[in-house]
């Protein structure tokens, strides 16, 4: 064998190792995406996409480098990437649906809630009526004259629309300005 040969023999072969390496990558790939699919929950799937959860895993191999040395074979490859991978959207799923501080679902718009449908406990014990007093001066210093007014006259039991024509203002503007003391005092 001449140097040329032995040369284009050294080629083949590394072509020949390339070509195994990425069909093999690309067999665990395709076994970690049907992983993910089947792990991922249905809320999950309008924002992310299996290939995401499969990049995550890679990335985690390849930036921590192999934690227990070095792959027996592509089996243990393909179950250490998929176990990396399940972990992966499991870890998004709890950051993103389950705990109430992430969770939008979880959330109410101000806009939308009626003031009308409140519950206040007119129970009159003492300590009812010293948190009510204390609730009173509270609304003092944090509303204006027209607030208060509106206030008084939801509590005497008038509608929104009947306290707007007293006030001259639309029945919106009434229940805007309830919704919006209610939230600054967190009722």
């Amino acid at each position: 064998m001449n140097q040329q040969d032995v040369q284009t023999s050294y080629e083949n072969y590394d072509s020949y190792t390339a070509n195994l390496a990425n069909e093999e990558i690309e067999a665990v790939s395709t076994h970690v995406k049907k992983v993910i699919r089947r792990r991922m929950h249905t809320s999950m799937k309008s924002q992310f996409d299996s290939v995401d959860f499969m990049q995550m895993a890679w990335a985690s191999l390849l930036n921590r480098g192999c934690v227990s040395g070095p792959f027996q074979n592509i089996e243990h490859l393909k179950n250490y990437v998929t176990s990396v991978a399940r972990n992966k959207v499991g870890e998004v799923y709890r950051q993103k649906f389950q705990y109430q501080k992430r969770n939008v679902g979880y959330e109410t718009q101000l806009v939308n809630m009626d003031v009308d449908e409140l519950e206040v406990d007119l129970t009159e014990t003492p300590s009812a009526i010293t948190v009510m007093r204390d609730f009173w001066l509270n609304l003092e210093k944090l509303c204006n004259s027209r607030e208060l007014r509106i206030i008084t006259r939801k509590v005497e039991g008038y509608s929104n629309q009947e306290i707007a024509v007293e006030l001259g203002v639309h029945a919106r503007t009434v229940r805007k300005i309830l919704s919006r003391i209610a939230a600054t005092l967190g009722v």
